[in-house]
């Protein structure tokens, strides 16, 4: 879900460049994240590693909570306000 997301944010004719990167560091994240959780746990243990993550994982969700919402489509009603001054009902 969070890919279509970002998806929505990037031109239609960049959408090929975006997804082999967004592919690729998918990717690189794969192999890199144990390696670094072993070091950080490491240094400075189990439970700090969890904290840390924990706040890397409430900064993602920020940046999406904070993403400006799509105005809403407005409906007018003009076209049923006129269909009753004429006399017709539905």
């Amino acid at each position: 879900m969070f890919f279509d997301e970002l998806m929505k944010t990037v031109p239609p004719k960049y959408s090929a460049t975006f997804v082999s990167l967004a592919q690729s560091a998918q990717y690189l994240s794969t192999v890199a994240s144990p390696l670094l959780g072993t070091i950080l746990a490491d240094q400075v243990g189990i439970g700090g590693a969890l904290v840390i993550s924990a706040i890397l994982r409430l900064g993602g969700f920020a940046l999406f909570a904070w993403q400006k919402a799509p105005q809403p489509y407005r409906v007018t009603v003009r076209a049923s306000a006129q269909s009753t001054e004429s006399g017709h009902s539905d």
